[in-house]
C-alpha cells in the first residue's frame, strides 16, 4: 500500500526511495502526477548524489511553463 499526504497546494505527495549505483539510498517527496507518461525527472543534484548517469537528455516543459 502506498501512503502519502496532501500538500497545502492540494497536491498528492508520496515519499519515494531511490537507490544509487553504489547502493546508497535517498528518500525524496514527490508530487503524484496523474498525467504521468513514462519518465521520472530528477534534478541534477539528486542524479549526482546517487552517482547516476544520464541515459539521454530530454527537455520537458512543466505546466507552469518552466523548462
Amino acid at each position: 500500500m502506498i501512503s502519502g499526504r496532501v500538500s497545502q497546494d492540494l497536491q498528492a505527495v508520496v515519499a519515494v526511495t531511490l537507490i544509487g549505483n553504489a547502493g546508497q539510498q535517498l528518500s525524496i517527496d514527490t508530487v503524484l502526477d496523474t498525467g504521468f507518461q513514462g519518465y521520472l525527472v530528477l534534478t541534477p543534484e539528486v542524479i549526482g548524489s546517487l552517482g547516476l548517469e544520464y541515459p539521454r537528455r530530454v527537455d520537458f516543459t512543466l505546466a507552469d511553463g518552466q523548462r
